[in-house]
């Protein structure tokens, strides 16, 4: 199990977080990086946790490290427009992206 926080990449509600919750991967301001990045542990906690796999943390599998993965909030055009909160206007523009790239 990973627990996802979007908010502020610094302060007390993600410190404690990360100090006192037990999961598998911390993930700040994204959802799919930390599973791409190979040098990262992937897998839970017990018994979700024993197929850990991706580079050296492989072989340390039954260890329970904790990936942290941290990532700046996106604030800028076009990146902005796919994280919530969803407007009306970003709703529309998903809408449109969704049914241009089914066509192509």
């Amino acid at each position: 199990m990973a627990v996802y926080y979007f908010g502020s990449t610094f302060g007390k509600n993600r410190e404690r977080l990360e100090k006192e919750t037990s999961s598998g991967a911390l993930v700040t301001n994204d959802t799919v990086f930390q599973i791409a990045n190979s040098y990262l542990p992937f897998g839970g906690v017990g018994a979700s946790g024993y197929g850990r796999y991706h580079g050296y943390e492989g072989f340390k599998q039954f260890s329970n490290a904790k990936s942290v993965f941290t990532k700046p909030p996106m604030t800028t055009y076009p990146y902005n427009k796919v994280f919530p909160p969803f407007t009306k206007d970003k709703q529309s523009l998903i809408r449109f992206l969704i049914k241009y790239l089914q066509c192509t």
